[in-house]
């Protein structure tokens, strides 16, 4: 499970988040892998080959989408 990740705003699209993922399968052989996210980081997580689902939050009255990420190596 990924708990956080990030990259400096100076440095993203570079292949350094997803060089880090790839890095951490192959070295712990991993089969399943887990994110959760917002809008801001989905796409990093679609490019990467994980399956996203969106889920609907409330927050004191407020929905937030957030978005369920799985990658099977």
């Amino acid at each position: 499970e990924i708990l956080g990740i990030s990259i400096d705003s100076c440095f993203r699209r570079q292949g350094i988040g997803s060089f880090m993922i790839k890095q951490v399968i192959e070295t712990h052989d991993i089969v399943e892998l887990y994110a959760k996210t917002d809008d801001d980081a989905v796409a990093f997580y679609v490019k990467n080959g994980f399956k996203v689902t969106a889920h609907i939050k409330n927050y004191g009255g407020q929905s937030v989408v957030r978005y369920h990420c799985v990658l099977k190596t």
